[in-house]
């Protein structure tokens, strides 16, 4: 039952949050599983110290994942690593044109460079800047980073536009008899602090 799935507060109401902090739990999960079973290259990571057994400050390493096609991306390549002096990170990279990545092409082939934090979406490479790349790193540390709103999916995207597409040649005809106003692609948005951090979004 649906039930089940939903979390109930005493009284027998719906807890919303709750509710939706569980789902968000188990998408993390889930990507996890889909990068682990994805082809990846690591790029660099944090060398081994002495030091990190005596590390108290509550820090952790983050894991940088960047979605793209081949070897591009290479300005956001350099961005990531002019933060990585500062807040030490693994870098992994993911060509969405593997084969053995088709999970990750259906989602993003029309707007790589993508980047997870974690094993969360965090945002579309060309909305980055060495300021937000520096934010995000420091608060995905200190375990406080927020996930990039509206991820982009493509296979969705190509779905909801498929639906009510007529099959039948009279119906196509009428159909393209009929004078719509144009309707702008949806664009992907990224979390509020990378919203104030920049002052344009990406062209699409």
């Amino acid at each position: 039952k649906t039930s089940k799935h939903l979390n109930m507060s005493e009284d027998g109401e719906l807890d919303f949050m709750s509710t939706l902090r569980k789902y968000a739990e188990l998408n993390k999960k889930n990507n996890q599983k889909r990068i682990d079973a994805s082809a990846y290259t690591v790029l660099y990571s944090p060398e081994p110290s002495d030091d990190d057994d005596d590390n108290d400050d509550g820090k952790t390493n983050p894991v940088v994942t960047l979605f793209t096609k081949e070897t591009g991306a290479n300005d956001i390549v350099q961005i990531l690593q002019a933060a990585h002096e500062d807040i030490p990170h693994t870098l992994r990279i993911i060509d969405v044109a593997h084969s053995q990545n088709t999970y990750f092409f259906d989602r993003y082939k029309y707007d790589v460079p993508i980047l997870h934090m974690g094993n969360q979406y965090w945002t579309k490479g060309c909305n980055l800047t060495p300021n937000t790349a520096a934010l995000s790193l420091h608060m995905s540390a200190t375990g406080f980073f927020q996930p990039g709103r509206d991820e982009p999916n493509a296979a969705e995207m190509e779905r909801q536009m498929n639906i009510g597409q007529p099959n039948d040649s009279k119906e196509t005809a009428i159909t393209t008899t009929t004078t719509e106003a144009p309707k702008s692609p949806r664009r992907s948005r990224s979390g509020d602090f990378q919203k104030q951090m920049m002052p344009g979004s990406c062209r699409v």
